[in-house]
């Protein structure tokens, strides 16, 4: 889904479920536009081994500790913000997770783990082989000005006021707001 809808806040909310907590490893990675594997494999490894990386580490080094220190281990890993990433660097990033959670089709990642990936496009949703994608969508008019009356007003005293009715419907103050011009 665009930017603003949510996708951030959901992962979040399961992220912070006390019942994952309890059994797995949590990571969260911000991504962003730029899809870094060595990055995001350090950073993946360093909330692992609670030990910082050096910059200059070697890559395959970095994936043989991660495998190491995931050896047995239940995850979640939230990668949050992915633009663009190439099924090679998917590939290469998951190699050491899947190494000791793997079904016997060598596909997916098994054993209770997973990898949530909020993204805004469809086909990096596809490319990291969503199991069932949920695509976020915003507000329709009408819920983003009721949420607007009561925000900015507190109550419904206002809510039936002509003028403000008529700004809201001449302005559609919520396309504005659900699509804002750059």
């Amino acid at each position: 889904g665009m930017g603003g809808v949510g996708k951030t806040t959901l992962a979040q909310q399961i992220y912070k479920d006390s019942e994952i907590g309890k059994s797995a490893i949590k990571i969260w990675i911000h991504v962003s536009d730029k899809f870094d594997l060595h990055k995001v494999t350090r950073e993946i490894l360093e909330c692992v081994s609670k030990k910082k990386q050096k910059e200059t580490s070697n890559f395959n080094m970095l994936q043989q500790d991660l495998e190491e220190n995931m050896k047995s281990k239940r995850f979640l890993i939230v990668l949050d913000d992915v633009w663009d990433v190439t099924t090679d660097c998917w590939n290469k990033l998951l190699a050491p997770l899947r190494a000791n959670h793997v079904n016997p089709s060598k596909e997916k990642v098994t054993g209770n783990s997973m990898v949530i990936v909020t993204t805004r496009k469809n086909t990096t949703a596809k490319l990291c082989g969503t199991v069932g994608s949920i695509n976020l969508e915003g507000l329709k008019d009408d819920d983003i000005w009721s949420l607007f009356k009561a925000y900015a007003f507190g109550s419904d005293k206002h809510s039936n006021n002509p003028i403000l009715q008529n700004l809201g419907e001449e302005n559609s103050l919520g396309a504005k707001w659900a699509n804002p011009s750059p």
